[in-house]
C-alpha cells in the first residue's frame, strides 16, 4: 500500500469533519448555545443551505473513506497470508505513528485556520481608518470568491488628494473601487469585459454596491459581490453558456409579462403587483433579477405608484417596491442534469403574436408548453422548453433558484404544494401537518410567527410549558386579550430559497406566498411586539361567550364593571380546514354588540 493511501485516511476524516463545520456555519440556528433553536425549522428543501448538494458531497466522502478502508484490510489481508506476521507488526506500529503524528498535524493546521478566520472577521469588521485598510479587507474578500484584485495608489482626485483604486476581477467582470485616504469609498463601478455584454452596463448596480460600501453594510455588500462572482464562476465551469445573458433574457420575459398585465388591469400596478405575476426589478436591493410581488394592504396603500411606474419608465431603482416582498432569481448547484434555452432561442416567453408551428418546426427541438396556474385577468401564457431529445440545449448541472431575503414562516401544507409544483415532490409524498408535542423538536408554525419578539424567559418553549398574553388596546374600540390555551402542533418551516425547473412556475410560486403572506399578516394584527406583554399575568376573564353565541346571535353588556368575552380566533390551514386557539377580548366599554 503506497504512503499516500496509507495517510489519506487521516485526511480525509479531517475533511469529513470540516464539511460539517461548513455546514454547521452556515445554520446559525444549529449552535450549541441556541436558545428556542430554529433548527428543526431550517434543515429542509427550502432551507438556507442547498441539502442535495451537501447531502452529495458528504456521500462522496464518505464513500472514499470506505474505499480506504477497504483497501487497508484488503493490504492487510495479503500480509498475514504471506505469514509475514513480524513484519506486519513493525509496519502496523509506523502506521500507527504516522497517523498520530499526521492527526497532530492536521489538528494544529486546522485550530490555526480557524484562529486566523477568526481575526480576519475581526478586522473586516473593524472601520477602517485608511485606503489601504479599506484595500485589505476588500482583497481578502475578493480572494476567498475566486476573484482577482490589483491595487493602484497612484490616482489623486480633483483636489489634489490620493485616491487608492483597487480592482477585483473575474473572467466577465471587473469591479473598480476607488477609496480615500481617510478610508471612505468614493465610488464602485462594474464593467463587464465580453463586447456581448457591454450593453449590460447598469448604473443602479454601481449605486447598490457603492452605498453599501459607504453605509458599511459590509454582509450586504459580501453577499451581493457573491452573486456577481458566482455567474462569473459558472461561465467558465459551463463554456460556452452565459448566465448574465440569460438573467438579461429572463428579465425581458418578465418585464414584458408584467407589461401586458398592466394594460389588462387599466395602469393599476397595484393589482400586478398583488394579483398577477408580481413586478420585475433589475439589481433593485441586489444583483439580478427581484421580483416583487407581496405587500402589506398599509404599505400598499401608502406607496406612490405614479412614482413607481416614473421610476420604471426612466429605468431607475423603484424605491417605492423596497418594502415589499421579493423572490432574487438565482442559480445553484443541481445534482441532475438541467436543461437551458439553445443559442438561437433567446426568450422563454413565447410571444402573444408568435405562432406555435413556427416553433414547433423550426429544427430547435423545443416544445410549448403553458402555465400551471394564471391570473384571472391573463389567459395561461405560453413557454417554450427544451425538450429531452434535442441536443442543441445546453445541459449542465444548475437549476434556477428564487431566494427570499427575509425567510417566511410557512406551515407545511404551504411547503407541500410549492414542492409538488416545482416537481420536487408528487402528491404520494405528502408530509404530515401536525405533530405530537413530545415528538417535535422544531418550532411550531405559531412559534415561528412570534419568535422573534419573545423574551428570554419564553423562548425556551412558547406556546407549550407558559402561557403567553397579548392585549391589543384600542381608543376606537374594545381592549382585547388575547392567550394561548394549548399547543396545537401545527409544523412549520423558515423558507429561505425555492429550486424551480422552469419560469413557467414563478406565478404559482408566488401565488402560494401570498397566501402565506396574507395568513401571517393578519396573525400579526394580533401577536405582535406591541400587543405583547412579556410575561405579565392578567387577570382571567369573569364572563365566557361560546363562538356559535358571536357567530349567531347579538348580544349587549350593561355590566358597570370591567368585562372580558372569551373566545376562539380561528386560524385557517387551506388544506386541513379551521384550527382554534384560545383568546379573550377585555372591554372597559359598557356594551358591545
Amino acid at each position: 500500500m503506497s504512503n499516500e493511501k496509507r495517510s489519506s485516511i487521516n485526511t480525509s476524516i479531517f475533511e469529513v469533519q470540516n464539511s460539517l463545520h461548513d455546514f454547521q456555519s452556515r445554520l446559525p440556528s444549529l449552535t450549541k448555545t441556541s436558545n428556542a433553536t430554529t433548527a428543526g425549522n431550517d434543515v429542509h428543501a427550502f432551507g438556507p443551505v442547498n441539502i442535495d448538494k451537501v447531502r452529495h458531497e458528504f456521500k462522496q466522502q464518505i464513500d472514499q473513506l470506505r474505499s480506504i478502508c477497504s483497501q487497508f484490510e484488503s493490504d492487510v489481508g495479503d500480509m498475514m497470508s504471506a505469514g509475514t506476521d513480524p513484519a506486519f507488526k513493525k509496519h502496523f506500529t509506523q502506521l500507527k505513528d504516522q497517523a498520530t503524528l499526521q492527526s497532530t498535524v492536521l489538528l494544529i493546521d486546522q485550530q490555526l485556520q480557524q484562529s486566523a478566520s477568526c481575526l480576519d472577521k475581526a478586522l473586516n469588521n473593524k472601520p477602517a481608518y485608511s485606503a489601504q485598510d479599506k484595500a485589505d479587507q476588500l482583497e481578502k474578500l475578493a480572494k476567498s470568491m475566486g476573484l482577482v484584485s490589483f491595487i493602484d495608489t497612484s490616482q489623486q482626485d480633483e483636489l489634489g488628494k490620493s485616491v487608492t483604486t483597487i480592482t477585483l476581477g473575474g473572467t466577465a467582470i471587473v469591479i473598480d473601487i476607488d477609496i480615500q485616504s481617510g478610508g471612505h469609498v468614493q465610488r464602485a463601478k462594474v464593467t463587464f469585459v465580453p463586447e456581448h455584454l457591454q450593453n449590460d452596463q447598469d448604473e443602479k448596480l454601481d449605486s447598490l454596491l457603492t452605498s453599501h460600501l459607504q453605509e458599511n453594510h459590509t454582509s450586504r455588500f459580501k453577499q451581493n459581490l457573491e452573486m456577481l462572482a458566482l455567474l462569473d464562476r459558472l461561465n467558465v465551469a459551463h463554456a460556452p453558456m452565459d448566465f448574465f445573458v440569460t438573467v438579461r433574457h429572463l428579465f425581458q420575459d418578465l418585464k414584458t409579462i408584467t407589461e401586458q398585465e398592466s394594460l389588462q388591469v387599466s395602469n393599476q400596478l397595484s393589482q400586478v403587483l398583488m394579483e398577477g405575476h408580481g413586478i420585475p426589478c433589475l439589481n433593485l436591493s441586489s444583483p439580478g433579477i427581484a421580483i416583487t410581488y407581496w405587500m402589506t394592504q398599509k404599505t400598499l396603500k401608502t406607496c406612490d405608484w405614479d412614482q413607481v411606474a416614473k421610476d420604471m419608465e426612466q429605468n431607475k431603482r423603484p424605491l417605492g417596491l423596497l418594502p415589499a416582498c421579493s423572490l432574487i432569481i438565482g442559480f445553484e448547484a443541481s445534482m441532475t442534469q438541467r436543461q437551458y434555452l439553445p443559442p438561437e432561442r433567446s426568450s422563454y416567453l413565447v410571444d402573444f403574436q408568435e405562432a406555435e408551428e413556427t416553433i414547433l418546426h423550426d429544427g430547435s427541438g423545443l416544445k410549448i408548453i403553458h402555465e400551471p396556474k394564471s391570473p384571472s385577468f391573463m389567459p395561461p401564457l405560453r413557454f417554450v422548453k427544451p425538450s429531452s431529445a434535442t441536443t442543441k440545449a445546453p445541459t449542465i448541472p444548475v437549476r434556477f433558484v428564487a431566494k427570499l431575503p427575509t425567510p417566511l414562516p410557512a406551515s407545511d401544507t404551504v411547503i407541500q404544494k410549492i414542492m409538488e409544483m416545482t416537481g420536487m415532490a408528487n402528491k404520494k409524498e405528502s408530509m404530515p401537518v401536525t405533530v405530537p408535542l413530545e415528538r417535535s423538536s422544531a418550532l411550531s408554525l405559531e412559534e415561528l410567527l412570534i419568535h422573534g419578539f419573545l423574551v428570554d424567559d419564553d423562548k425556551s418553549a412558547p406556546f407549550r410549558s407558559t402561557s403567553l398574553t397579548w392585549l391589543k388596546t384600542s381608543d376606537e374600540s374594545l381592549d382585547q386579550q388575547y392567550e394561548w390555551l394549548a399547543y396545537t402542533g401545527s409544523t412549520g418551516k423558515l423558507i429561505h430559497r425555492i429550486p424551480f425547473q422552469h419560469p413557467a412556475q414563478l406565478f404559482g410560486i408566488v401565488q402560494v406566498l401570498r397566501q402565506q403572506h396574507m395568513f401571517n399578516d393578519l396573525f400579526h394584527t394580533l401577536f405582535n411586539d406591541n400587543t405583547y406583554t412579556a410575561g405579565k399575568k392578567l387577570a382571567k376573564p369573569n364572563k365566557s361567550v361560546s363562538l356559535d353565541h358571536i357567530l349567531h346571535s347579538k348580544f349587549c353588556l350593561t355590566h358597570r364593571t370591567k368585562t372580558r368575552l372569551t373566545f376562539f380566533l380561528l386560524l385557517t390551514d387551506w388544506n386541513s380546514g379551521a384550527r382554534r386557539t384560545g383568546a379573550t377580548c377585555r372591554s372597559d366599554k359598557r356594551e358591545c354588540a
